[in-house]
């Protein structure tokens, strides 16, 4: 597949359209998020803005001039592919909330980028999968899984908080520091699924069903000096 400025060229049997870097495959419809934010020094794909208020974005200013972004998928969209870290615009964008999509990819590989988001959020999915990463991968400070009804996998090192350049001089204030699940279904947690979380405040599972768990698969050091959370139910 081919990128130019403003379109992506699919190839045969694939159709090309424009708007909202959205193509049909064999009639169910794909939309490709591009989100971005963190520096982790790696080279980035095509930076995207989003228009709020069309095509299933919706922005609101929430405190400090700071924006939740809410994207919900269309009635005819099927499969959302979201590259958490290549988001550019609004760059005021603290919040992502991604919620009613069938299938969610989703994929938290470093990119260049550096303004931060401090929680996303996923609520309302069929299927969660989360793609395997070859370069290092930068989590949100909070992570929230609500109402997915499968996660086939969780792979190794998909919760993580890499060793890297630090970011005004205060990178734990945007490391991985909460982690909610709610009403969610997991096939498999990989061995180092949940690796070298250090300063935790918050780990909460409510109402989560794992059929197999590898061992070392979860490893959380909580910070003291917080009043911590760990809780499973």
């Amino acid at each position: 597949m081919a990128k130019t400025k403003n379109r992506l060229i699919a190839q045969h049997p694939l159709q090309e359209i424009t708007l909202s870097f959205t193509f049909e495959m064999s009639m169910i419809q794909v939309s490709v998020l591009l989100f971005s934010y963190f520096v982790c020094g790696f080279t980035a794909p095509t930076r995207i803005s989003v228009s709020c208020d069309r095509n299933g974005f919706n922005c609101n200013n929430i405190v400090n001039s700071l924006r939740l972004v809410i994207y919900q998928c269309p009635s005819n969209t099927k499969h959302v592919i979201a590259y958490l870290w290549n988001f550019g615009e609004p760059s005021n964008t603290a919040w992502i909330t991604i919620r009613n999509c069938e299938n969610v990819d989703l994929d938290m590989s470093c990119t260049s980028f550096r303004r931060p988001i401090h929680t996303l959020t996923i609520e309302n999915a069929t299927n969660l999968r989360f793609i395997r990463s070859v370069t290092t991968i930068k989590n949100p400070a909070k992570l929230v899984l609500r109402n997915i009804k499968n996660i086939e996998v969780i792979p190794e090192n998909t919760f993580t908080i890499p060793y890297m350049v630090r970011y005004n001089g205060e990178a734990k204030e945007h490391e991985l520091q909460e982690i909610e699940f709610e009403n969610v279904h997991i096939g498999t947690i990989e061995g180092h699924a949940f690796h070298s979380l250090r300063a935790f405040r918050n780990f909460t599972w409510r109402n989560v069903e794992v059929d197999r768990i590898h061992a070392n698969a979860i490893k959380i050091a909580f910070n003291t000096t917080y009043p911590t959370q760990g809780k499973f139910s």
